[in-house]
């Protein structure tokens, strides 16, 4: 993102990095513009999307936007400026004064390598309140809800009270789904069959990197490789096409060789001082440790098992009250320690316990080598 030239002219120069971090349907601030460009000669200007580039949003802002970072060329961060104000003209120029004049060197960014905690059921039932509360809902926490409905039947009339996103409302009510460019957002609607596979196989590649978005800009992040990967397993699941199994294994491949952390996943692959800074980003090692509890549950392979807990054990420790990292953990649990085998595809997505195999049972629903007909009889073990 930062290219060579540019360091090598802000070193030459004894110029700051202003990393100016902006979404999609932001308006410009030009404010915010013309405040830089009174400072051009101290400043060199880069404008990042911080959705299409999450590694050094991330890393770099407070997830507030507009957003400016300061950052010297020996990427330690000199100032981070989210409130663009009439303020911001006097903070710039005392970051340049403490910069240039006053020996200030900047922070070193810090890693996030949280202590993995393993999941405690409750946190199942800590999901079902949350949402029957009003807490968003999203495709996940719908999934998480109507397994806990297939097990206790009377609370099925509450699906339609819950706060649905559009996403969610689209799956229970029919109408639109939600308009997007980015891969994460694509693969969720086609695993619950809101969108055709074809877009999420479009955007990954032969060597099992996936884009960030349509743009096809930037690839290989944790949270992108896990969405996909789950969804071009369920169409496996869905079709028995083997073309499907083998790029999801792919995608597992990339993850597992160049990702894998002692303590989790790292949300991508070191490319620069920055991105080289660990982050075991919890909301994508929840989602990591569902794409690789399907794939243990489908393949049979105890490294994606394992791999599944690792990343369990990672978001858990990372981010233990945040709900929709707990919807996802107890999704991951579930696959791993309830897991039901099926032959009927109808109940993908529908309940979280069911994967159908490569070996398929000779009945409906299996568990611990009992046949079932019924979803309802498959009661939970684990609380």
């Amino acid at each position: 993102m930062i290219s060579e030239k540019t360091l090598e002219d802000a070193k030459f120069y004894g110029k700051m990095i202003a990393l100016v971090f902006s979404v999609d349907n932001l308006e410009p601030v030009k404010e915010l513009d013309n405040v830089l460009d009174k400072f051009s000669d101290k400043i060199t200007k880069i404008y990042v999307n911080a959705s299409e580039y999450l590694q050094y949003a991330i890393r770099l802002t407070a997830g507030r936007y507009p957003a400016v970072t300061l950052i010297s060329p020996e990427f330690k961060i000199i100032s981070l400026i989210d409130r663009i104000d009439q303020t911001l003209e006097n903070r710039i120029r005392e970051s340049i004064d403490a910069f240039k004049f006053k020996g200030f060197k900047g922070v070193e960014l810090s890693e996030f390598v949280p202590v993995p905690i393993d999941p405690d059921p409750s946190l199942f039932f800590n999901s079902i309140n949350s949402l029957m509360m009003g807490y968003p809902v999203d495709l996940r926490g719908l999934e998480v809800f109507r397994t806990y409905c297939n097990v206790y039947k009377e609370y099925g009339r509450m699906i339609e009270k819950l706060n649905l996103d559009n996403d969610s409302s689209a799956l229970i009510k029919g109408g639109k789904s939600i308009e997007t460019i980015y891969t994460a957002q694509l693969s969720l609607q086609a695993y619950y069959g809101l969108r055709k596979i074809e877009e999420i196989i479009e955007l990954s590649q032969e060597d099992g990197k996936v884009y960030r978005s349509k743009r096809k800009e930037n690839r290989g992040l944790l949270v992108d490789q896990s969405y996909a990967g789950s969804a071009i397993l369920n169409e496996y699941e869905r079709t028995g096409n083997t073309e499907y199994l083998d790029k999801s294994l792919k995608i597992a491949d990339y993850i597992l060789n160049n990702l894998k952390h002692e303590k989790g996943f790292m949300d991508v692959e070191g490319r620069d001082p920055l991105t080289s800074k660990v982050m075991l980003e919890p909301l994508a090692n929840a989602e990591a440790s569902i794409f690789f509890a399907k794939l243990y549950q489908v393949t049979g392979e105890q490294k994606y098992g394992e791999a599944s807990k690792l990343a369990m054990a990672s978001a858990n420790g990372g981010a233990p009250h945040r709900i929709e990292v707990q919807e996802r953990v107890m999704i991951a649990y579930l696959k791993l320690n309830e897991g039901i085998k099926s032959n009927d595809a109808s109940f993908l997505g529908k309940d979280c316990r069911v994967e159908l195999p490569k070996e398929k049972p000779q009945c409906k629903l299996q568990q611990d080598d009992k046949c079932y007909d019924d979803i309802s009889m498959i009661q939970f073990k684990s609380f």
